[in-house]
């Protein structure tokens, strides 16, 4: 990625080009005295002609520092004279090196050579080596080196010596209080710190300071003089709507595009890739957190959206676009090489999203996530790719990372799963799910002591989706609280429909419970409603709850628990074995039955190790007086063995799969009919 040698700065807050910095002087003692340098003060006023014209030209940055190294080398006989340019490499500063001034004998080439190599360091491992160059960037200001030997010296300095140089100076150029180059000279003669070297080579570094501001300030206009062709187009493309829409185009407080303009600019992003296939670009969404809480103390959101895009924009080049999307920054990267290039913007994006923002009297510390999508072909539109990038952004915040790139291969799966998503949403409107029932067998005698409710989905088109494809999807949605809900009216709307056809042989029926249902603030009131509303007593159902999903809230699950106990509700700890909750912490829960996982039992008998951690259960539920029902039984020799460990109920293929509600009554009217005495073949 071809960044600009200096760090790009909002448009919007750019000073002008006319402040000047203050330079300070600092003079390294020499260890002998020399002579004044004449030459350098008879052409001190040439030079000086040559500086001021700079700031009237319009010659760039770039081209005025190869003439002022040129100017002052020939003006003064030095016979060395280069740029060091400080600019920004993806998340780095790192050290250019830039135009030369070099005449004398070819021991000059192996200095020359080393500085060429130091190209891409970064600038604090350069500050940390010393030498003339490291102290103008640390002080900040003009230096000169009277003798290279020096113990202020470095190793730089020693291969000058060795190649012929005395002595050399150095002066910081600063563009709004930033350094963007260094310009160093060395000489073959003694120097010293004259005050009209002093003057003149200060001189220099003001001009150039002016010049790189007034290049920036051009950066500047030229964004400018583009929102504006932006904003014309938009009128002359909805006359009817006029200026009076399009200075919705930019948010008035950030002063960063909107939404529709940078649709429109992704689009315009998109066409050139059509056109040129070798060009890439990146779209990211960041979200930040923490800014409902600043809402919730009054604090100004868009001022703080202000100051985080003026950070990100310092991120950017000025033909990248920043843009405000509600409560989150949009950003365009044109012109990338690789995704790399764009990974390791985001990253520094996201590093500097996490420093503190002033707000008011105080601060606020926010995190960020970013998703992130490579513009590639295939995409016609810029809805597409936005929709790619929320799917990487959604994919951060879940999975609690600070960023994640659009997996292309991973789309079709993301396309299956929203319109999973969409189709859930309307399964309850339109009366798509019901539920099944499996019966759960007391091992001793066969009779029907409960069931358990399984919600199923039929899906006008695509038939039956099983439990495992939608549930996950329910739950990530948040749309699971709705779907449990309705399974429990639904179950006990069927309790009551057997107790007024069956009367006293109905059995109470299990109902799984989620960790967002059971943790909703209105769980009990809204299941005593339900009772209520259905003419039951607690005592016909029983809620199956995770141990898992119990152990994320522990006190305030047992006192959940404990209100649903008091309406006479029974409370089942299912797949227990495969969670982290203690001894102590199973008796703090209200519970009355302990449900065995289906994967304790569902192993060939040989698994001992499998069957012990059931044995335990089992011998553990009896300390505790509560009840044992297994899951997974599927063969005669699995009910053997735990009706022999004492385990009391079970379910499983053996005896019956779900079933229907109608197929659920006969079996609880007419009893089990297979035959549980003894084992069979």
């Amino acid at each position: 990625m071809n960044f600009p040698s200096h760090e790009p700065t909002d448009w919007m807050d750019m000073p002008e080009p006319e402040e000047e910095v203050a330079y300070s002087f600092e003079l390294v003692d020499s260890s002998a005295d020399c002579e004044p340098e004449i030459d350098a003060i008879s052409s001190a006023a040439e030079l000086r002609n040559v500086f001021a014209d700079l700031a009237g030209g319009g010659d760039s940055l770039d081209s005025a520092l190869e003439l002022v190294v040129q100017e002052v080398c020939r003006a003064t006989g030095w016979p060395i004279g280069h740029v060091f340019k400080v600019g920004r490499q993806k998340d780095r500063r790192v050290i250019r090196t830039g135009p030369w001034s070099v005449t004398g004998p070819a021991t000059y080439d192996v200095f020359r050579e080393a500085t060429d190599a130091m190209e891409g360091r970064d600038v604090e491992s350069v500050v940390d080596d010393g030498g003339l160059i490291a102290r103008a960037i640390d002080a900040g200001a003009y230096v000169v080196l009277e003798d290279l030997t020096g113990p202020e010296s470095s190793s730089r300095a020693q291969l000058a010596w060795d190649s012929g140089l005395v002595g050399a100076f150095a002066v910081p150029v600063f563009a709004e209080n930033e350094i963007v180059a260094v310009v160093e000279f060395f000489s073959d003669r003694p120097v010293t710190a004259l005050r009209e070297v002093e003057d003149t080579l200060k001189s220099m570094g003001r001009e150039l300071g002016h010049l790189a501001s007034k290049e920036r300030l051009r950066d500047a206009v030229r964004r400018a003089a583009r929102h504006a062709r932006e904003l014309k187009a938009h009128v002359e493309e909805s006359p009817d709507e006029g200026w009076e829409s399009a200075r919705f185009m930019y948010d008035p407080v950030t002063e960063l595009p909107l939404e529709d303009l940078f649709r429109d600019r992704v689009n315009q992003a998109i066409r050139r890739r059509s056109r040129q296939p070798d060009e890439q670009f990146a779209v990211m969404l960041l979200e930040l957190t923490g800014l409902s809480e600043i809402k919730r103390r009054g604090g100004n959101v868009s001022e703080v959206l202000l100051a985080i895009g003026r950070r990100v924009g310092v991120c950017v080049r000025p033909a990248d676009t920043v843009a405000r999307l509600g409560d989150r920054l949009g950003i365009l990267l044109e012109g990338i090489d690789m995704l790399d290039d764009a990974v390791q913007v985001a990253n520094r994006m996201l590093r500097d999203v996490g420093q503190p923002v002033p707000i008011e009297d105080t601060t606020a510390t926010l995190s960020g996530h970013m998703g992130l999508v490579l513009g590639r072909t295939g995409y016609d539109r810029a809805d597409a790719l936005l929709h790619d990038a929320q799917i990487a952004l959604r994919s951060a915040a879940s999975r609690g990372t600070p960023l994640h790139v659009f997996d292309f291969a991973a789309h079709e799966n993301a396309e299956k799963f929203l319109r999973l998503e969409g189709d859930l949403r309307r399964a309850l409107e339109r009366e798509e799910f019901y539920l099944e029932y499996q019966p759960i067998v007391s091992l001793d005698s066969g009779r029907i002591t409960g069931l358990e409710a399984f919600i199923r989905w039929k899906h006008p088109e695509r038939g039956l989706i099983p439990p495992a494809t939608f549930v996950p999807v329910a739950e990530s949605s948040r749309f699971i609280r709705d779907i449990g809900f309705w399974v429990i009216e639904q179950a006990c709307a069927q309790v009551r429909w057997w107790q007024d056809r069956l009367g006293d042989l109905t059995p109470p029926v299990g109902i799984n419970v989620t960790a967002r249902q059971l943790y909703h603030d209105e769980f009990p009131d809204r299941v005593r409603d339900i009772l209520e509303l259905n003419s039951l007593s607690g005592d016909w159902i029983r809620f199956d709850i995770a141990e898992s999903d119990l152990m994320q809230d522990a006190s305030r699950a047992a006192v959940i628990l404990s209100r649903l106990h008091g309406m006479g509700i029974k409370v089942a700890i299912d797949d227990f074995g495969t969670g982290y909750s203690s001894l102590s912490e199973l008796h703090y829960f209200p519970a009355d039955t302990l449900k065995i996982d289906r994967s304790f039992v569902s192993r060939p008998l040989e698994k001992q190790r499998r069957w012990g951690v059931a044995q335990t259960i089992v011998e553990l539920a009896k300390i505790l007086d509560m009840e044992v029902i297994a899951e997974g039984v599927e063969t005669r020799e699995q009910f053997q063995y735990l009706r022999q460990l004492g385990c009391g109920q079970a379910q499983g293929y053996l005896f019956s799969g779900p079933v229907s509600a109608e197929d659920a009554a006969d079996i609880i009217r007419d009893g089990y009919p297979l035959d549980l005495s003894a084992p069979h073949s």
